[in-house]
């Protein structure tokens, strides 16, 4: 295939969420891409402090 993708990688996901004010930040859903790149992310984000960070599994409910 010949074509780039105009999803954000793992760095950019990431410089953006780091721009965020932490004490903000209620959740933060990882809810697309394979679960283990998911889980590792979510492992890059509590090493960064960032809290409640959750994976949902399909037709999970939260309360906001």
């Amino acid at each position: 295939m010949n074509s780039f993708s105009a999803h954000a990688d793992k760095n950019e996901l990431f410089g953006f969420v780091n721009k965020q004010d932490k004490s903000e930040l209620k959740n933060i859903f990882l809810v697309h891409g394979d679960l283990d790149q998911a889980e590792k992310f979510s492992a890059t984000l509590t090493e960064n402090k960032f809290k409640r960070i959750d994976i949902p599994q399909r037709l999970e409910k939260f309360e906001m």
